[in-house]
């Protein structure tokens, strides 16, 4: 099996592609990600910096928040070593979740499984330009995608792939293409 232009990519998502398979979207979470456990880290640092500096006497509440502070930073280097190995692929018929560092996990969804899912955009998100996908079946979560880089083009592109006949009009041009200006054919 040769892989083809469009298939080209981390051999971490060619391997669980299906022979005639191609990805229509690969892509990572936002690296806000990495935010919230950035933060805790550095706040820990700072707190055990200062608390060095003021206690002299007792070196037990010391060592406890340095060992905290250490605890966090190994804490937020497998988030990050975890974030990078971790994709989202879209294919023409399903939704992989590739992640784990030591343990691979991928998890699928069918395409027409993602008939019951829900596109949120958090202020947050709306500046830092990331949203969240939350999908359900039957009433309940079955997955949630958060930190979702270029979430509204992800929608669109998704709900074309489910919905053809929504996305392309009689002359199969795509709907969301700019109308022509008056005077041109």
């Amino acid at each position: 099996m040769k892989p083809t232009a469009a298939r080209a990519g981390p051999l971490a998502i060619d391997r669980y592609l299906l022979p005639s398979e191609v990805h229509v979207v690969r892509l990572r979470q936002h690296p806000a990600f990495l935010i919230p456990p950035l933060a805790g880290t550095l706040g820990a640092l700072l707190a055990a910096i200062a608390i060095s500096a003021i206690r002299e006497g007792n070196k037990s509440p010391q060592i406890i928040v340095w060992i905290l502070t250490i605890f966090l930073l190994i804490r937020f280097v497998f988030t990050a070593a975890a974030w990078f190995v971790q994709y989202i692929v879209i294919t023409e018929e399903r939704l992989l979740l590739i992640s784990g560092l030591k343990t691979r996990t991928v998890k699928m969804i069918p395409l027409p499984k993602l008939k019951e899912m829900t596109f949120e955009r958090s202020l947050a998100g709306r500046i830092m330009k990331f949203g969240s996908f939350i999908i359900e079946s039957g009433g309940q979560i079955q997955l949630t995608l958060g930190y979702i880089v270029y979430s509204e083009q992800l929608y669109l592109e998704i709900c074309s792939t489910i919905f053809p006949q929504l996305a392309y009009n009689e002359d199969t041009e795509r709907i969301d293409e700019s109308p022509p200006v008056s005077g041109e054919s």
